[in-house]
């Protein structure tokens, strides 16, 4: 929720945030996105679902899309999210200066963002 609030002020843009795959690959399906972050890990299946299906599906509306992934091993998930066709792969946490960067490096248009993440809580 932190990375969306930053999104929202900074960019000024609308910002989807969505918790699983399921959905993630409808609003992919029917809006094109300026950005599309993504958590490797969600409840119903990997974030490189989503990244392939942006990538790679006849009715994706953002098939040039930037799209990053982020996740607790970016080590592990690099070879495998660039192959599939992500532009870029992140550690968690992220931090509102690398935010920034993406937002200067990746985004040329203002599409608004998708984001999927899990977001953990203590209870």
């Amino acid at each position: 929720m932190v990375l969306a609030f930053y999104l929202k002020k900074r960019a000024k843009q609308v910002v989807t945030m969505v918790k699983t795959v399921t959905e993630a690959c409808h609003h992919i399906r029917t809006t094109r996105y300026g950005l599309i972050i993504t958590d490797m890990g969600l409840p119903d299946g990997e974030g490189l679902t989503l990244i392939k299906m942006a990538r790679h599906h006849s009715d994706s509306q953002n098939m040039q899309t930037p799209i990053i992934a982020v996740t607790a091993n970016a080590e592990d998930f690099r070879e495998p999210c660039l192959a599939a066709g992500a532009d870029g792969v992140y550690a968690k946490p992220v931090s509102a200066e690398q935010v920034t960067t993406w937002l200067a490096q990746y985004v040329t248009g203002g599409h608004g963002f998708l984001i999927t993440l899990i977001l953990h809580q203590n209870n």
